[in-house]
């Protein structure tokens, strides 16, 4: 077995695309045309080639041996196959003698002789396109499909186009073919074969990060490299011009070649605009720092540039990029949330320890640049698993969202969503539930938007309100606040209205009053008419509450109620209730908790931990003893609407109405006067609606009622 040495190929790195591109062509050109052992790998940002050849005989290679792959582009204008493109440098290629150049020539005489074929003497017209694109997959050398399949993919509707080779091998007018030719010739004589004077320095520079003095000015680079590119603010003054080592353009196109396979195999659209390339998705505008709206919108897609640590060779990377696996829940993933997702849930392919996330984002309206996204690790995170019971409303969600007619709220709300799951995805130690609470809350959210929006919303088929069957939404997602626990407690409340069994009577929960939908044996329903039980304010919690309480004790009175028929699955902790009285929580996140567990079919229990003890308050006390759901003392309390009208208003004479009640029903108050505030009667009076335990209960009649006469 022969000796292998590993080269640090320190110009190789994984962004930008260029570079990556560069490392994948030097391993591919070396395993195909000098060791079909080479294998390689990333470390420290740099990719490592490990072969037979020494450093000195990997530079040799490629300025002595190397055979560029035949890279033609004749359906493109630009592409030197029409009358008035510059053609200096496909005539080189085609008149030399060199023998590096053979199969070069050979495609270019194919593809001319199709032309002529098609008698196309002029720019190809639009509907001639798909006859020249299939003529020439038909018929062009094997040695040039790997090219044509890395830019072309002829589906039964037309050609389409992976979008690292832009639009089929060109980028606007930039043709890269053409370009790719010239860069040839600027580094191999096309007449004899042989390196020119500069090549060898360019080479090191491209290999090594060696210092190049004599870089080629006002030569395109395309999309692959945008600090490279030249234009507004690029260098000093307000302009710069491009400055390409020519090896680097040679490389990336040759490193493009990588992606044929999966294209040519798998000839299915993902989605709008984006085919099924390796490791290629829609793009998705969350998760860096310059993330907008607009991006993925105005975006070509996302591609997700795989690194492994162990060596590899040739052919297992060919495998790898053939298949480009990505799934999310069984199904190939869509966007770049999608792929997020997958790589939390290890549904990629083995081996890969990090993506490097790349964006085909449009530059001044112009061109496109491929712009680097961030570096995304292959680590498992299982509360993403979660999603998996709720993919198909969420498919829908985001695929009404990007309707036409879609509401400005649901956009946004969509838009939050998404950014909430792309940070669940990057979950790191230190983190615990928060980006689980941060998604939570972005489902709130969006159920939210689509209520503010109903008459759309039913409409849309299939986009039923969410509901969240996991307990773990609830357990894995808790902060251990007050906020959660009251939240969690009221959004339990349920009361049967109504004799059971009678025509009127009706189990009515806590949702029935945030939105207008309608329960069913499993899950909920667009309501078919707005209802006046909704009547939650997402700006005013304390007051929504109010408005819940008063409906709640009308629907009481319709229904022929005689006692509070309301309960809890949950109840609150007696410290928690006396914070939200004396307006010590934040009440937007109590209102925003509410609306999110709201989702949950059931709420589960939460974890027991040590809490404050807690003194009762008389003016909640007596009020929550007259509405208690419990019996209190094996006493039914009558209801007295009076009490919580008067609460409401701020009445002091609420506590003198409580007192009598109690009273007449045998459980005589143990204080005679209380004093109280409008404010603080009007918070406590909201504060009935959370549901307690019966001990809690009875921790209150023992504080606040005369002791019972023994027998």
């Amino acid at each position: 077995m022969n000796p292998t040495t590993t080269i640090a190929l320190t110009g190789c790195k994984p962004s930008p695309l260029a570079h990556y591109l560069k490392a994948l062509a030097i391993l591919r050109l070396v395993a195909e045309q000098a060791d079909p052992g080479a294998r390689g790998y990333w470390k420290d940002d740099q990719f490592h080639l490990v072969s037979r050849l020494s450093k000195p005989e990997l530079v040799a290679f490629f300025l002595n041996e190397y055979q560029p792959s035949p890279v033609i582009a004749p359906w493109n204008g630009g592409s030197g196959f029409n009358p008035n493109d510059n053609t200096t440098a496909i005539d080189a290629i085609i008149h030399g003698e060199s023998v590096r150049h053979i199969l070069y020539r050979d495609t270019i005489l194919a593809a001319q002789t199709i032309l002529e074929n098609l008698d196309i003497t002029e720019k190809v017209a639009s509907d001639q396109k798909f006859e020249l694109l299939s003529a020439c997959r038909a018929s062009l050398p094997d040695g040039a499909l790997d090219w044509f399949d890395a830019a072309v993919v002829l589906l039964e509707d037309g050609p389409a186009y992976p979008p690292i080779l832009g639009t089929g091998g060109n980028d606007g007018r930039l043709d890269f073919t053409n370009n790719y030719m010239q860069r040839l010739n600027d580094v191999v004589n096309p007449d004899d074969g042989l390196p020119t004077p500069t090549s060898n320095v360019w080479l090191d520079g491209a290999l090594f990060e060696s210092t190049v003095d004599s870089l080629a000015r006002k030569q395109s680079i395309g999309q692959f490299f945008p600090g490279a590119a030249g234009g507004a603010n690029a260098t000093q003054g307000y302009d710069g011009d491009s400055l390409i080592n020519p090896w680097d353009f040679i490389f990336m196109i040759e490193g493009a070649l990588l992606f044929a396979a999966a294209s040519s195999r798998r000839l299915e659209h993902s989605g709008a605009g984006t085919l099924s390339a390796p490791f290629t998705v829609r793009a998705s505008g969350v998760g860096y720092g310059s993330a907008s709206g607009a991006d993925a919108g105005d975006s070509r897609g996302e591609i997700w540039l795989p690194m492994w640590s162990e060596p590899a060779s040739h052919n297992e990377l060919r495998a790898l990029f053939s298949e480009g696996r990505a799934t999310v829940n069984t199904r190939p993933a869509k966007n770049g949330v999608d792929f997020a997702r997958a790589v939390a849930s290890l549904g990629v392919d083995r081996g890969i320890e990090a993506f490097e996330r790349t964006g085909f984002q449009v530059r001044n309206g112009l061109a496109y640049f491929a712009i680097p996204l961030g570096r995304v690790p292959v680590a498992r995170n299982a509360r993403v698993d979660l999603l998996n019971a709720i993919d198909p409303w969420l498919d829908r969600f985001f695929r009404q969202a990007g309707a036409k007619t879609v509401p400005g709220r649901v956009v946004s709300a969509a838009r939050r969503l998404e950014q909430a799951i792309f940070a669940l995805t990057q979950r790191t130690a230190g983190q615990g539930g928060a980006p689980l609470l941060g998604l939570l809350l972005a489902l709130g959210n969006a159920q939210r938007a689509l209520a503010g929006s109903y008459a759309w919303s039913k409409d849309q088929f299939g986009l039923r309100p969410l509901t969240l069957e996991d307990p773990r939404w609830v357990l894995d997602a808790y902060d251990q606040s007050a906020e959660f626990r009251l939240a969690a407690a009221l959004v339990s409340l349920k009361g049967r209205f109504g004799k059971p069994g009678s025509a009127s009577s009706r189990q009515l929960r806590l949702r029935e009053h945030l939105e207008p939908v309608t329960p069913l044996k499993k899950g909920w329903r667009w309501a078919e008419n707005p209802s006046r039980d909704v009547v939650w304010n997402d700006a005013r919690p304390l007051q929504s509450m109010q408005a819940i309480l008063k409906r709640r004790l009308i629907l009481a009175s319709q229904t022929g109620c005689t006692h509070w028929p309301d309960l809890g699955e949950r109840s609150a902790r007696l410290e928690d209730v006396t914070a939200f009285i004396e307006g010590r929580i934040d009440e937007r996140k109590f209102g925003e908790l509410v609306i999110a567990l709201s989702l949950m079919s059931s709420i589960p229990t939460l974890p027991a931990s040590e809490h404050d003890a807690w003194g009762p308050d008389a003016i909640y006390g007596l009020l929550k003893l007259c509405f208690a759901g419990w019996e209190v003392r094996e006493t039914k309390v009558p209801i007295n609407s009076a009490i919580i009208h008067r609460a409401l208003a701020g009445s002091s004479f609420a506590l003198a109405t409580a007192s009598r009640r109690l009273r007449a029903s045998g459980l005589a108050p143990g204080v005679d006067v209380v004093h109280a505030s409008p404010a603080q009667l009007q918070r406590a009076s909201a504060a009935l609606l959370f549901p307690l335990a019966s001990r809690d209960i009875d921790r209150l009649a023992r504080a606040l009622l005369r002791p019972e006469e023994s027998t």
